[in-house]
């Protein structure tokens, strides 16, 4: 009667082995699985045609085609250039950032208790 109560005790092997026929177990469902979806997108009407090529054995020789030249640019005339206002001079890296300082709260006025 307790031989019954007692847990089976798993020697390594037999519990590598288990692991093993579980693994293989999975995937061949899983493997039947997608076999099955592969055999439903199986359908060729769907593929688009055919490519034609045609291999040539000699290549002539060509010129190649001329390159427009880039219109020149000419530089603005002091007259035509704009004059851009300075820029305002930037704060040191060292510098601290300046930050307000923070308003307190104001605080409500208590009401009046009534008797």
């Amino acid at each position: 009667m307790a031989g019954g109560l007692i847990a089976v005790r798993w020697t390594p092997w037999s519990r590598l082995i288990l692991c093993v026929i579980a693994a293989v177990a999975l995937h061949a469902f899983i493997g039947q699985r997608v076999a099955e979806h592969m055999a439903e997108f199986g359908d060729t009407s769907a593929m688009p045609q055919r490519m034609e090529v045609a291999y040539v054995r000699d290549m002539e020789v060509t010129a190649p085609t001329s390159v427009a030249a880039l219109p020149s640019v000419r530089a603005a005339s002091p007259s035509q250039r704009i004059e851009r206002a300075p820029l305002a001079p930037s704060r040191a890296a060292s510098q601290p950032e300046l930050q307000p300082e923070p308003q307190p709260e104001p605080q409500p006025e208590p009401q009046p208790e009534r008797v």
